[in-house]
């Protein structure tokens, strides 16, 4: 065994060692500790990339689907919890960033080739992303953030600001509400 290989088992089994398994009872995605939340999207990553592109597209688009005749309903709770801000800019907020937040359509394999040799460029996921959302604009965020997120293959846990917390628990409901069951 080559010291390479060595590490690679250390690795594997340290990664065992220190992250527990998620309970499968956690279905409502809300976590009383980081450390639960951040094992959960660590087991929902390594379920996600495998996901073809394909998938991606499906979960973003379902995410799409499901928020766009619920932004006014986001937007005036959105306002109405935090103190700030006002319905009608909350609602285009929330729909400029369903509308314009990019999907899959960005990540394009590029490659150069030269006297050198060829050099590939292929996007890949970083993993588990955490998002801290603010309360200036939590519905936006998670809007964005989820599509941007999945849309490259990473898991996200979301970590709301306590002044907008019931409207990002329903805003990821709805997000969670149509995902493919990986």
């Amino acid at each position: 065994m080559n010291n390479s290989e060595l590490e690679t088992l250390i690795r594997n089994i340290l990664r065992e060692q220190l992250v527990p398994a998620t309970p499968r009872t956690q279905r409502n995605a809300i976590f009383q500790t980081v450390d639960e939340a951040v094992c959960a999207a660590h087991q929902a990553f390594l379920r996600f990339q495998q996901c073809p592109l394909k998938t991606r597209s499906a979960i973003i688009s379902a995410i799409r689907e499901e928020l766009m005749p619920r932004l006014t309903e986001l937007a005036e709770e959105s306002a109405k919890e935090t103190g700030m801000g006002n319905k009608e800019d909350k609602y285009l907020k929330n729909k400029a960033a369903l509308d314009n937040t990019p999907g899959i359509e960005d990540l394009t394999t590029t490659a150069l080739t030269g006297d050198g040799g060829m050099v590939l460029f292929e996007y890949s996921p970083f993993g588990v992303i955490g998002s801290v959302t603010p309360s200036t604009n939590p519905t936006e965020t998670i809007i964005n953030n989820s599509i941007s997120m999945l849309a490259a293959g990473n898991s996200v846990y979301f970590s709301p600001h306590p002044g907008a917390k019931n409207v990002l628990f329903k805003t990821d409901y709805h997000n969670r509400r149509h995902r493919v069951s990986l």
